[in-house]
């Protein structure tokens, strides 16, 4: 239906705020500026009060009064005027609704002006009228200023007599062509073309029933203001505007292009505004001559013989017949043509549905398909999970161990270290090297038997009092071993054997048979006996270095003596 924008300048407000002020709605003479302001487009917001004033509407019009009582009254043509109301702007959304307020209130002022003008009764050309009023203003104002362009305006006179007033504004439009187009003029009669084919509907409905709305309220502004002769003049300046594209058209293109194309054209307001400018600037004056023409045309038909009369009347009217037997034979071969494309059509359409059924079957499957592959990817991610949780779980439990074993692993090196400094502080040199001897033979004896060595002994082979025994990085190798429970184990057995009273009565028995070998052989005490040990040694080394002292010095029966004190410290160590 066209785009209708309500916005308008600031400029163009306080212009028309201006007018209205200083026109009073009982004044009877318009304002100067009134005609130019009209001519440029009123304002949507101030539209429906500047048609009530250009037509002398007042607000308490006793049209109002009588529209109340008259939609309660009985009107003949209401089944013509229900079946028409759905076919008046069924494109807007006032009126699309069936049974919506706007046909509610078409209805009720198609109604009350059938009633109200019996003579002319009802027509759908003013159903449109009063449908365009409507969208400006209530329906009480609507009746009343579509009762003022039917008398005030005379617009009615086109449906009295049989149209005869119609057939008169036809007349007077043909010889406007014919003048002031004069090539189109011609091209229509050489092709039949007649105004009442594309201008009846022109006239009768005030152009609201093809048009745009933007063009059909311009239209009513001009006609409120200058009256009826804006008929002739908005029709001469769209055939102007169309004139090229019309003297390019055959018969049954110039019918089309007045019932599409020509409307279309004029749905955006830049087009429209040249248009009712064009409208505005076309001249009619001649129009009281054309009436004198038409009466004296109507009076030489009366006074013709009727049989002449007749016999033009019939030719007239064989020319229609054969004019109209075209454009049937066109129809017709038309409807073939729209057959055989509606054949193909169908036939695509066919094709059509089959590929959708394909289509929705290829869907469904690949539905399902998704489907399984959500559950499939549903369980994956569970068990995933789970997985996950599990090592989760495990790597705690390592977490906790491996916490739980650096703080064994640290009770191990602060009891070595405790043993190591009572072992110093407790001990004489020559019994820390004894402890750290006989330690080391246990340690080896266990290593001959499979078991990890080192792990019996947290001392060095440097002897418990060597410097090489307080390096931290010598302890940490030391007592690496003791990440196992085993190892810890045979350390709590080796140091429970340390403080065994049987290791004093071993010792004491060494010391004895010592002091017996210094007595018999004048041997210089222990020191002797301590420098022929070799720490870690086995029963062989031990009677080697026996030998080799006695070889330096000593007798046969020195060295038996020391094999005797060797075997002792081993039978020490296996205890």
């Amino acid at each position: 239906m066209g785009e209708i924008s309500k916005h308008c300048t600031d400029e163009q407000l306080a212009s028309w705020s201006e007018l209205v002020a200083n026109w009073p709605v009982s004044a009877t003479t318009r304002p100067k500026q009134l005609s130019m302001l009209v001519k440029n487009g009123i304002p949507d917001t101030v539209r429906g009060e500047i048609w009530l004033r250009l037509s002398g509407v007042q607000h308490q019009d006793p049209a109002m009064e009588t529209y109340r009582k008259l939609i309660t009254q009985v009107c003949p043509s209401e089944d013509i005027i229900l079946r028409d109301i759905t076919r008046t702007f069924p494109a807007n959304d006032y009126f699309r609704e069936s049974g919506g307020t706007g046909q509610e209130c078409l209805y009720r002022i198609s109604k009350a002006y059938a009633v109200y003008d019996s003579e002319v009764g009802y027509c759908q050309g003013i159903s449109f009228i009063a449908a365009a009023l409507l969208l400006q203003m209530p329906e009480e104002q609507a009746f009343s200023l579509l009762v003022k362009i039917m008398f005030h305006y005379q617009f009615r006179h086109l449906y009295q007599d049989g149209f005869e007033n119609l057939r008169l504004k036809l007349y007077q439009l043909d010889r406007l062509v014919q003048d002031q187009i004069p090539e189109l003029w011609d091209h229509f009669q050489e092709l039949g073309i007649e105004s009442h084919m594309y201008a009846n509907q022109w006239f009768l409905t005030l152009y609201t029933a093809k048009f745009p709305l933007i063009f059909v309220f311009r239209v009513l502004d001009s006609f409120l203001l200058d009256g009826v002769k804006v008929l002739f003049q908005v029709a001469l300046a769209l055939l102007s505007a169309a004139r090229k594209d019309l003297l390019m058209l055959d018969f049954e293109g110039i019918l089309k292009y007045f019932r599409i194309s020509l409307p279309k054209k004029y749905r955006n307001a830049e087009n429209t505004g040249q248009v009712v400018r064009s409208a505005h600037s076309t001249k009619v004056k001649k129009l009281k001559k054309y009436v004198a023409e038409y009466e004296l045309k109507e009076q030489e038909r009366n006074q013709v013989d009727p049989l002449e009369r007749v016999q033009k009347e019939n030719k007239s009217l064989i020319e229609n017949m054969l004019r109209l037997e075209f454009m049937i034979t066109n129809l017709v071969l038309g409807k073939m043509k729209s057959d055989e494309s509606l054949a193909s059509v169908e036939e695509e359409y066919t094709k059509v549905k089959l590929t959708q059924k394909e289509v929705e079957e290829f869907n469904q499957k690949l539905k399902e398909e998704t489907n399984s592959v959500k559950e499939l990817f549903q369980r994956e991610v569970k068990q995933y999970d789970a997985e996950a949780e599990k090592k989760s779980n495990i790597i705690a439990e390592y977490k906790r161990i491996c916490t739980k074993l650096s703080s064994q692993l640290e009770d191990a090196q602060k009891a070595s270290r405790d043993r190591n400094l009572f072992f110093q502080s407790n001990l004489c040199e020559s019994c820390s090297t004894f402890v750290t001897t006989a330690l080391q033979i246990a340690g080896n004896k266990k290593q001959m038997n499979g078991e990890s060595p080192g792990t019996l002994s947290p001392v060095s082979s440097g002897g418990i009092g060597s410097p090489e025994h307080h390096s931290p990085s010598r302890d940490e190798t030391l007592l690496k071993p003791l990440e196992n429970e085993l190892a810890k184990t045979k350390i709590a057995l080796a140091e429970a054997e340390c403080r065994n009273d049987d290791l004093s009565h071993q010792l004491s028995i060494a010391l004895s048979e010592l002091e017996v070998c210094r007595s018999s052989h004048g041997l210089s005490g222990p020191s002797r006996i301590w420098k022929n040990l070799t720490f870690g040694s086995t029963g062989k080394e031990s009677k080697r270095s026996s030998v080799e002292e006695s070889g330096s010095g000593g007798s046969g029966s020195n060295s038996g003596q020391l094999l005797t004190s060797s075997l002792s410290l081993q039978n020490f160590s296996k205890k």
